[in-house]
């Protein structure tokens, strides 16, 4: 599984590839920083088709240093691109359900407690949920 990490706090991806590595090898994670380097990397390819196949899921915080996450799912649905998005967030699960556009995302995760140990498992299920729907 290829997944574009959309993190703009380094520590925090670090400890995700780290822990991605131990206990999921099969996900591939390619780290960016901000709302344009992951727009500019689902557009490498010039086929819509292509650029979407790059990617099984896009996993993007919700509040990034540039811009929010949501802008990044907004691109991938307008494209229908069959990409499936993930958002995580700090903040508590009202404050991500406040967020009207969350909806759309395929899975949001709160960063609290042991998430990393939960998340590989989050995003095979959302993924899978996507492929089906």
């Amino acid at each position: 599984m290829n997944i574009l990490y959309v993190e703009d706090y380094a520590p925090s991806a670090a400890l995700l590839c780290a822990a991605f590595q131990r206990s999921a090898p099969d996900m591939r994670v390619e780290t960016v920083s901000t709302v344009d380097q992951a727009i500019e990397r689902l557009q490498q390819s010039t086929d819509d088709a292509d650029a979407a196949a790059r990617y099984d899921i896009v996993l993007t915080d919700l509040n990034l240093s540039d811009r929010s996450g949501l802008e990044i799912l907004s691109f991938v649905r307008q494209r229908r691109w069959a990409i499936a998005v993930v958002v995580l967030s700090a903040s508590s699960d009202e404050e991500m359900m406040a967020h009207p556009h969350l909806a759309e995302a395929d899975a949001c995760i709160c960063k609290r407690n042991d998430y990393l140990s939960a998340l590989p498992g989050a995003l095979r299920t959302a993924a899978a949920r996507f492929r089906t729907l």
